[in-house]
């Protein structure tokens, strides 16, 4: 199960890091009879855990810990899941928005887990009381 877990991750990774290049040829027209995509996406099995020992400030980070990979509900809805369509190349824009994509360290801990947003400025922001050397996850 963790290899499934891991594999997940991966993809939703990759999605990400080719998102910005896709939007590059993206060409924005009108959409006069466009259409809606609604669903869920489910995890079947036991969700994967991972071992969090924080190293540094346990009076902020907390102390060991496992926490799931991929957050579920009770439906066995993935939380926080991306979909997206591949090889569009033309349609309806993108609306553009004041509010600045932010990540913020809070508790040793990213919040949001996940979002999209355009290509451009990430803005990163720690409320925790410590200095902290900003890392992601790789497995």
């Amino acid at each position: 199960m963790r290899q499934t877990g891991l594999l997940s991750i991966s993809v939703i990774l990759a999605v990400l890091l080719a998102a910005p290049h896709a939007a590059l040829g993206y060409e924005e027209a009108t959409v006069s009879d466009g259409g809606t995509i609604e669903g869920k996406v489910v995890y079947q099995g036991t969700v994967p855990m991972r071992k969090v020992i924080p190293t540094k400030n346990p009076e902020v980070c907390g102390g060991i810990r496992d926490e799931p990979e991929i957050i579920v509900g009770g439906d066995k809805a993935v939380k926080d899941a991306v979909v997206y369509l591949a090889k569009v190349d033309k349609g309806k824009a993108w609306p553009a928005t004041d509010a600045k994509p932010t990540l913020n360290n809070h508790k040793c801990i990213f919040e949001p887990r996940v979002q999209v947003m355009r290509a451009g400025t990430l803005v990163v922001k720690n409320s925790d009381p410590v200095l902290h050397n900003t890392h992601g996850f790789y497995g």
